[in-house]
């Protein structure tokens, strides 16, 4: 298991139901954690790994043994509340980051690896920004497509050097 990188197509696809909750499931998902750690991330959905399930991970600490690792299975934000916008990036498109507007809260609807509902309110305006987007990766949508207006051109830039092997900046 590796992170895939942009412009690798299972970013962009609509990642499926997860429906059996059984050991191939935690075992995946254990295998996720040291991978987002080792990119120096706080979250990583499935699709970033070419799972295309309805799963994500979070630990806000970004750190093995510190904070708390959290998997969300067949996540749905049930509310929203405020917007604000801050800088984002992705461990799939690594030397890219914008400005984004996001909620700056939310409530999520998930289950755990054993199947039970839960939910869960956002704790800060970074734990709503990283549940919105692994929430956007199960959908097939990536960050860039939401970066504020004045930076649309520079983004497209930066992603058109990505497709054509070019190292970001060096255009």
């Amino acid at each position: 298991m590796k992170i895939v990188l942009y412009p690798d197509p299972n970013l962009l696809q609509e990642a499926a139901p997860v429906e059996e909750f059984d050991s191939e499931l935690r075992e995946k998902v254990e295998e996720m954690f040291p991978l987002m750690y080792e990119a120096k991330g706080c979250g990583l959905a499935a699709p970033q790994v070419a799972w295309l399930l309805r799963v994500f991970i979070v630990n806000l600490a970004g750190e093995a043994g510190k904070g708390e690792e959290k998997a969300y299975v067949n996540p749905r934000i049930v509310e929203k509340r405020g917007t604000v916008v801050a800088e984002e990036g992705c461990l799939s498109i690594p030397g890219v980051t914008g400005p984004v507007r996001r909620a700056s809260w939310v409530r999520i609807e998930a289950s755990d690896l054993a199947g039970k509902t839960f939910q869960e309110e956002s704790t800060s305006e970074l734990h709503a920004r990283v549940l919105q987007h692994e929430l956007d990766h199960l959908n097939g949508i990536l960050f860039v497509s939401k970066v504020v207006p004045s930076q649309q051109k520079l983004i497209l830039k930066k992603l058109r050097e990505m497709r054509e092997g070019v190292p970001a900046g060096r255009a």
